[in-house]
C-alpha cells in the first residue's frame, strides 16, 4: 500500500487526487497547496477525511508518505520534486516534466542520485490504442514510415488570457510546451528525437507566447515530419491530437478516439480506443479519462514494485529537449538535435 501524497489543487491535482482515491494499491494520505482557500473544493469532492497541509515539510511532520504526485504549476516542477525525491520519495510529475531544459535536468539527476521510481504524466501515452497503434507500426504493417503530419487543436486561448501559464518565465512558453507536448510525447515515443527541427511561432491573442506553432522535423533515417499546433483554433472545446504517418507500403491515421490502418495490399481497418482501454475509473469522460487511470495506476504499481514505470523522468528529459529545440527554432532558425 502506498501512502500517497498530491501536490497541488487545481483541476488536475483534484482529479489525480479522486483517482488516487479508488486505486486500490493506494492511499490518499494528504493534500498540498499554498493557496488555502482551496481546501473547501477539494473537500467537496473528496471528502473531510483527508488531511490538508499549507507545505510538503508540514505533511512529512504529520504523515508517513511514500508516493508524490505533482500537479504544482510549471515552474515549480523541478523544486518540488527534488525535495520529494530527496525526502525519499517516489514522484510522478505531471507534464510538462518543467518549465526548461535545465530545470528537467536537475530533476533527472535527482532521480538518478536517489533511485526513487519516477514518472512523467504524459497521459497520452498511457492510451492502449496509441501503445497498440505503435506496435502496428513496429510490426511493419505499413512499411518503413516516409512521412508524418501531426496536429494538436484546441479552443483555450481565444481573448487575450491572464495568469502564469501565459508568462514564458514560468509557463517556460505556449502551445507547444502546455498542450503541444503531449503530441511530441507521442512522436518521441514511435520515432525518437528528430537531429534537425525547423520552427516557426505565432501570437494571435496571447502577448508573450505563441498560439500556433509550425515545426518540421528530420530524422536521420530519412523520415520527415510535420507538427503543427493551435491552441486558439474555434471548434475544439477538448484537446485533439491528430497524426497522420505514410509508409513504403500503406497508411496509417492515430487520433484520440482510435486508429485505422490502411495497407495497399490489405483492406483498411479502424479500432476505436474503446476496444483496448479497460480502465477500472475513469472520472473524465469528455477527456483523458482512462489515460489518467492509466497512468495513476502504472505509477503506484512501479511503487510496489511489479513494473517499471512506462515514462520516467529520462524520458520527460528527452521530450523536454526536444521542446526546448522547437523553441530556440522559433527564436534562432533551424536546430540540429546532437545525440
Amino acid at each position: 500500500m502506498q501512502n500517497v501524497v498530491v501536490i497541488g489543487l487545481g483541476k488536475i491535482g483534484l482529479m489525480h487526487a479522486s483517482i488516487i482515491n479508488v486505486i486500490p494499491e493506494a492511499k490518499l494520505a494528504c493534500l498540498v497547496d499554498s493557496n488555502a482557500a482551496l481546501v473547501g473544493r477539494a473537500k467537496t469532492l473528496i471528502g473531510d477525511d483527508v488531511p490538508f497541509y499549507p507545505s510538503l515539510d508540514d505533511a512529512l511532520g504529520h504523515q508517513r508518505l511514500d508516493a508524490a504526485v505533482i500537479c504544482a504549476p510549471h515552474f515549480a516542477h523541478a523544486s518540488v520534486a527534488t525535495q520529494c525525491l530527496n525526502r525519499g520519495l517516489h514522484v510522478l510529475s505531471e507534464k510538462p516534466m518543467a518549465n526548461s531544459l535545465d530545470a528537467a535536468t536537475r530533476m533527472r539527476d535527482a532521480a538518478r542520485q536517489t533511485g526513487r521510481v519516477n514518472a512523467v504524466g504524459f497521459m497520452k501515452l498511457y492510451y492502449p490504442h496509441y501503445q497498440r497503434a505503435q506496435a502496428i507500426l513496429n510490426e511493419g504493417a505499413i512499411g518503413r514510415p516516409v512521412s508524418f503530419q501531426a496536429t494538436l487543436k484546441l479552443s483555450q486561448v481565444l481573448r487575450p488570457p491572464k495568469g502564469w501559464m501565459y508568462e514564458p518565465p514560468l509557463s517556460g512558453g505556449g502551445v507547444v510546451m502546455t498542450c503541444g507536448c503531449h503530441a511530441l510525447a507521442l512522436l518521441f515515443r514511435w520515432f525518437g528525437l528528430p537531429r534537425r527541427v525547423t520552427a516557426q511561432g505565432r501570437s494571435h491573442f496571447s502577448a508573450r507566447v505563441e498560439d500556433e506553432a509550425h515545426v518540421e522535423m528530420e530524422f536521420a533515417s530519412g523520415l520527415r515530419g510535420v507538427f503543427d499546433a493551435n491552441w486558439s483554433a474555434p471548434g475544439y472545446p477538448f484537446e485533439q491530437t491528430r497524426i497522420d504517418v505514410e509508409g513504403a507500403e500503406g497508411h496509417m491515421t492515430a487520433h484520440d478516439a482510435g486508429f485505422e490502418i490502411r495497407p495497399r495490399a490489405h483492406e483498411a481497418k479502424f479500432m476505436h480506443r474503446s476496444m483496448f482501454d479497460r480502465a477500472a475509473y475513469d472520472f473524465s469522460p469528455d477527456y483523458g479519462g482512462e489515460g489518467y487511470y492509466n497512468e495513476n495506476a502504472n505509477f503506484i504499481a512501479a511503487c510496489e514494485g511489479r513494473v517499471a514505470p512506462l515514462v520516467t523522468f529520462d524520458d520527460g528529459w528527452a521530450i523536454q529537449r526536444l521542446i526546448d529545440a522547437i523553441y530556440r527554432s522559433i527564436e534562432e532558425g533551424p536546430v540540429t538535435i546532437d545525440g
